[in-house]
């Protein structure tokens, strides 16, 4: 890769643009992340207390 190509890269890789999308990306899957955990603490609550119904 030469110089020049290498310095093409860096600019496309740092331009506004990318780094609002790259932005956009993280923020979309730190929202998946958290729908995840908030599904997976639900699921939790709901088994505890199906346990604790049980062995009452």
């Amino acid at each position: 890769m030469s110089e020049r190509e290498r310095t093409e890269e860096i600019a496309m890789l740092t331009s506004p643009e990318t780094v609002l999308d790259l932005a956009r990306l993280h923020q979309k899957e730190l929202i998946a992340e958290a729908e995840r955990a908030r599904l997976l603490a639900k699921a939790r609550r709901g088994r505890r207390m199906r346990f604790a119904r049980r062995h009452d």
